[in-house]
């Protein structure tokens, strides 16, 4: 008996930066000093205005290498700490120069809230972060949050005050932050102009679709208590080859995209795949994530390819392709597409 090799034609698709397309996300940062007193504002040392701080390194490490999609933007934030350091901040930190306190309590009187911008495509969280009273008078220099207490390690921002803070005996610190992501693709597709690999074009406009609002979808809610982890937006993350493997999905449809805030209606061809995911080194802000559909997924040619859905959890939600044109996936062939997300501050 003789037994050979079953033959079949291999198409690989890369989706990277490096060939031109951007898909990036944006991150900035701001915050508001105030000191309190039995629960009351006393002063604001640097005025009313919101003032912009450092986004770290470890801020783009944690989202791309933590542990699991779900709140993973969130997480990133969760300790606000203090410190008397004096030291100039820089992307590298890892750690506040010299901390004092942290905390992960949050003010139950109001100010923890989101807004989206759905005419540029940003999203914004605001947390107002409550320390406790000191015990002894103290001046404060610098602050940052942290994915960790501290006082080593899981630093995201750090920001060496204008002047130092003066706290007394009683007083408190209350550290209001709103951070914003931008990701212009909800709003304006990007294109995709590659050439043909052995026959399938997979030239198009990529969007990342869903809703956009309070309630599911791409950004998920706050609640005034952050009962609510902002799991939607870990999803987000697993669409875009963040820390997680997603899944992608051969679809006839959509054929056009849906307009903001609305999720399309998909119809699959064949089953899902799941991603494989690169490995992470830190300081490169870059991730890919491969799919493959192989030669009996679907298990018949399909010749009505209209769009390529990549998502992690939430159903009509993700990051889709859709193609200019039909393309054809035969039962005798491997289709893999390549997708690079990249984040940096802005």
């Amino acid at each position: 008996m003789n037994i050979f090799a079953h033959r079949f034609r291999e198409t690989h698709i890369d989706l990277l930066n490096e060939a031109g397309i951007g898909f990036g996300i944006g991150v900035n940062g701001k915050y508001l000093v105030e000191v309190c007193r039995n629960g009351k504002v006393i002063r604001q040392p640097f005025g009313p205005r919101m003032r912009p701080n450092l986004i770290t390194n470890g801020f783009f490490d944690f989202c791309f290498a933590g542990s699991g999609p779900s709140g993973i933007l969130r997480a990133a934030v969760l300790y606000a700490r203090t410190g008397t350091g004096t030291t100039t901040p820089t992307n590298a930190d890892t750690q506040l120069a010299a901390q004092t306190q942290s905390t992960s309590s949050l003010f139950t009187g109001g100010g923890n809230t989101y807004s989206n911008d759905t005419v540029n495509g940003a999203w914004t969280a605001t947390w107002v972060y409550e320390f406790p009273a000191v015990g002894a008078g103290v001046t404060l220099n610098e602050a940052g949050l942290g994915s960790t207490a501290g006082p080593s390690g899981g630093l995201s921002t750090h920001v060496l005050f204008p002047s130092g803070v003066t706290l007394n005996s009683g007083d408190n610190l209350r550290l209001t932050y709103s951070i914003t992501y931008s990701i212009p693709s909800i709003i304006t597709p990007i294109t995709v102009s590659l050439a043909a690999v052995n026959g399938f074009n997979i030239s198009g406009s990529m969007k990342t679709c869903g809703l956009f609002n309070t309630t599911a979808g791409i950004f998920g809610t706050i609640a005034a208590t952050d009962s609510s982890t902002i799991a939607a937006a870990g999803n987000y993350q697993g669409q875009m080859s963040f820390n997680s493997s997603g899944t992608a999905s051969l679809l006839s449809a959509p054929t056009t995209f849906p307009a903001v805030n609305t999720s399309p209606a998909a119809t699959g061809l064949g089953t899902t795949v799941t991603g494989s995911l690169a490995s992470y080194t830190n300081g490169s802000f870059t991730r890919n994530q491969t799919w493959t559909w192989v030669p009996s997924n679907p298990s018949t040619t399909v010749s009505n390819v209209a769009s390529i859905q990549f998502y992690d959890a939430v159903a009509g939600t993700g990051l889709y392709l859709i193609l200019t044109s039909a393309q054809t996936k035969a039962n005798t062939n491997t289709l893999t597409v390549t997708l690079s997300c990249t984040m940096a501050a802005v």
